[in-house]
């Protein structure tokens, strides 16, 4: 398989920016906290280890795997994986697998 080009990652990347925006979620509070040095970092990055996960989970659905074969690999429960999943099609805009692959492979995050 071949790296994707620069516009295809750009793509990628604008769409998990603006989809998976949990970077931001850690920001705004950041003024509020006692030590933001410390709670800030601590929250970016546990904000990319969530896309990480969104983003194995929708390359999961992609391969066709089923909520219990993923729950298995993620180590989590069916209901979980279901409950999850359903959260990513809310923010994909979609209301089923085939969509949520379709809106993958449309931005190249296939």
């Amino acid at each position: 398989m071949n790296p994707p080009d620069l516009p295809t990652l750009a793509r990628s990347s604008i769409l998990l920016i603006f989809v998976f925006a949990g970077v931001e979620a850690a920001l705004v509070p950041s003024g509020e906290v006692k030590d933001p040095a410390r709670t800030v970092p601590r929250g970016i990055v546990m904000a990319m280890g969530t896309i990480t996960v969104i983003y194995a989970s929708l390359q999961f659905v992609a391969q066709g795997y089923t909520n219990t074969q993923i729950g298995r690999r993620m180590r989590l429960s069916e209901g979980t994986v279901r409950t999850h999943l359903n959260h990513i099609y809310e923010r994909l805009g979609v209301t089923s697998r085939t969509a949520a692959v379709t809106r993958m492979s449309t931005a190249g995050l296939e």
